[in-house]
């Protein structure tokens, strides 16, 4: 598991999860139709993106698609890392 699938996983059982600990986070789980996050949470991920990677997420890459999974918010951020 990389370092970013890894911090997305810490960070969502963090800040989402803390009353559900022993939830599984797989890979093809849509973190949104489990309802674990919603649009405020998209931006909680986006700040915590932002501040952990040092990465900057903005507009058309503010959308669920890039946050319904662990390995989609991965790909996020390797995106983001490769443009800056």
């Amino acid at each position: 598991m990389s370092e970013i699938a890894q911090a997305v996983r810490d960070q969502l059982r963090a800040e989402f999860l803390a009353d559900r600990p022993d939830m599984e986070l797989a890979d093809d789980l849509d973190l949104i139709e489990a309802q674990i996050i919603d649009s405020l949470g998209i931006f909680i991920m986006v700040a915590f993106l932002e501040t952990r990677f040092g990465v900057s997420i903005e507009g058309d890459d503010i959308n669920p698609q890039n946050f319904e999974t662990v390995p989609a918010m991965t790909s996020l951020v390797e995106r983001a890392q490769a443009a800056s």
